[in-house]
């Protein structure tokens, strides 16, 4: 019996893969370094992708996040589209959660926080940016219970640093 045919998108994703050009060093390294111990000194755990647009870096990021779910790794993605830090955190939390990764204390926590955020910007005896104020010391608190996590401590570093200088 002759195999199905392959659906339109199945082929355009399979010829993206296949014309994937001029960052095969980049992927070599990521993946030669998803072969690595956690505790080799050549491990890394950070990956920075930067550059103008429309030069491949979303593609070579759909590129990473392949390799390493095919490594068993747990991925996540976040962009400027988040408007503030802890939003960016329940996103990737939601993320691993869809992938079976269970942040329960982490996702009660932010559930509360998102409830008293909608709360207080709805109260009209709130002090204007009151709830902005709130949202920050809850970033905070957020990066501090990030850094219990391993590996989480060094990427909340660059999170603080960027956010609050």
């Amino acid at each position: 019996m002759p195999p199905s045919p392959k659906s339109l998108q199945e082929m355009l994703k399979q010829r993206q893969r296949s014309d994937f050009v001029g960052r095969e060093d980049y992927l070599s390294t990521f993946g030669d370094n998803l072969k690595l111990p956690l505790e080799d000194s050549r491990r890394r755990f950070l990956f920075n992708v930067w550059g103008q647009g429309g030069v491949g870096k979303s593609t070579l990021l759909k590129q990473f996040s392949k390799a390493a779910q095919e490594s068993g790794a747990a991925v996540a993605y976040t962009d400027e589209s988040e408007a503030s830090v802890p939003e960016a955190m329940g996103r990737l939390a939601k993320q691993f959660t869809e992938q079976g990764y269970k942040l329960n204390q982490f996702t009660d926590r932010y559930r509360l926080y998102r409830q008293r955020q909608q709360e207080l910007e709805t109260d009209p005896e709130a002090p204007q940016g009151f709830s902005a104020m709130v949202g920050k010391t809850m970033a905070k608190a957020g990066i501090k219970l990030g850094r219990r996590v391993p590996v989480g401590g060094a990427v909340l570093d660059l999170i603080e640093s960027a956010a609050y200088g």
